[in-house]
Formats: C-alpha cells, structure tokens, sequence
C-alpha cells in the first residue's frame, strides 16, 4: 500500500468541516494522512478540528485569507503521500472512493496520471445534478475551453505527476481546479471510474451554480480570458474550444450589462467558426433583450 495524502481547504466552515473529515478518516483504504489547511477561518473550525483524535490528521493555518488553491498549494507543500487527493471542506465521499481509485490507477499503464470518478450535486440532502461524465484516456482536446468536466474532490493523482507540472495556479480566481485538470490531460492520461463516489453539496443560501453576483461573473470572465492567454498555442490549433470560451465571456458580459464587450466576444466567437447558426441566434437574442 501506498501512502495517500488527502488535502482539504477551508474558511469558516464549522458547519461542514466535521461531515468533510469524517468522510476521510472512515474511508476503507486507510493508510493515508488528512491534511486540513485553515485559510484564516473566524469561526469555530480551530476547536473542532484539533478536538478530533486520530494521528493522521494535521492541522495547518493561514495567518491572513488568501484563497481555495492557495490552500491546496500549502496542504501539497507538506503531503508525504505518492498518491493525492482533494476534499472541499463542504463535501463528502462514500467509504470506497480512494480504494477504488487507488486500484484503478495502480493497475493502469504508466502514462496515466489521474483518475477521476462520477460525482453528484446536493441541496438540502436532495440530489440536484448527477454528473456522469465518460471521457478518459487522452481527453485534452475534448476538454479545453469546458468547464464542469469533473470535481476537484473526484481527483486521484500521483505525486509525481504535480511535482513534474506544479500545483494550483494561484492567478485564478475562479476555475482554479478546472485548470489543474486541465492541465494535467494535457500531458497524461485519465483514468474514469464509473460510479457515484463524490457528494457535492451547495448551500441553499448561496447558490455556487449560477454566482451570477456582478463579481462572480467578473471573476468567470477574468479566468476565461487568462486560460486563453495560458494555453494560446493550444487554441490555435481548437478553434472550437476557442469558440466556447468567447461565447461564454459574451454570455456574462451580457448578463452584465456591458454591452460593447458583448459585441466584441460574440463577433470573435463568430469568428471561429462562422457556420454555426446559434452563435448568431444568441447574438440577436441577447441585443433583444438589451
């Protein structure tokens, strides 16, 4: 057995972070290490956490908020595991989700790197979303310019794989993870596992579907915009993944309001690939609207 290193970040989640850590320590495949990094919590998370009672727990704290892949980056910085997996500190796993990844990626050839499994979005205890995707292999090209491909808490990665390209990108305010994946595909495999072993839970009070806040959707806009400078050379040659960026930069400067920002995104997504009619449909639409 391998040692695997679980790393959860966190912020004022007293509420959920127990329910997290549990999920880690009753896993079957127990020869791992829990690494909870408190991003500057104001709340209650301290006391909780350090009253738990398990030598694979550590407890790591940020002096001042910097933000979730900060966080990540620190708990990677002081994992001893071969293996690495991430926890978000409002969701959960079912019991067998690191053994049957770590069987999945111990029985692949080398050039996978990850694996990945189906995870469900939950709302008041009910299921919202299930999210069954069935790309693995290499998926770099059906991938780049989407978003929602997989969570962060569904990863299983070899330590060797982020010593080679690196952490999360701190730069990104938002989609910091679907970066990592990202970014990860384009130089190995991914393996998939089937079958429902991740509970992503929202919070009824504040909807992480649709953040459509005017910061939220900045955020959106500002990591789309930096993933198409950081992966340039690999859009030139996808034109349709450049075309899904742009429509979606288009979309929420609509939502926005920022009219002369929607015109120039919605003629550079037209611009990819003219022969498409819905990017014309959504262009009349949304000056309706206006």
């Amino acid at each position: 057995m391998n040692l695997i290193s679980v790393i959860i970040p966190t912020y004022n989640r007293a509420d959920t972070i127990c329910r997290a850590v549990n999920s880690v320590l009753n896993q079957t495949y127990n020869y791992l290490e829990c690494i909870i990094v408190d991003d500057a919590s104001q709340d209650n998370t301290a006391n909780l956490i350090t009253s738990i009672n398990d030598s694979r727990l550590k407890y790591l704290f940020h002096d001042k908020n910097k933000n979730a892949s900060a966080a990540r980056n620190t708990g990677l910085s002081a994992a001893n595991g071969e293996y690495i997996s991430f926890l978000d500190s409002d969701d959960e796993w079912t019991p067998t989700k690191l053994e049957k990844q770590y069987n999945l990626l111990t029985s692949l050839p080398e050039e996978y790197g990850m694996v990945y499994c189906w995870f469900n979005y939950y709302r008041n205890g009910q299921i919202l979303i299930k999210k069954e995707p069935v790309l693995e292999g290499n998926i770099f090209n059906n991938i780049i310019g989407r978003i929602g491909i997989a969570a962060v808490d569904s990863y299983l990665i070899k330590k060797e794989v982020i010593n080679r390209l690196g952490g999360f990108d701190e730069n990104l305010i938002n989609g910091d993870d679907t970066e990592f994946f990202l970014k990860v595909a384009k130089y190995y495999k991914i393996g998939l596992i089937r079958e429902t072993l991740v509970k992503v839970h929202f919070d009824p009070e504040i909807d992480h579907l649709s953040a459509n806040t005017n910061e939220g959707m900045m955020d959106k806009i500002k990591s789309d915009l930096y993933i198409i400078k950081k992966y340039n050379n690999d859009f030139l040659s996808n034109k349709m993944a450049k075309l899904l960026l742009f429509s979606r930069i288009a979309r929420n400067y609509s939502l926005l309001g920022k009219w002369d920002e929607f015109l120039k995104y919605s003629f550079l997504s037209i611009k990819q690939n003219p022969f498409i009619l819905g990017n014309y449909k959504f262009l009349l639409k949304s000056l309706l609207k206006k």
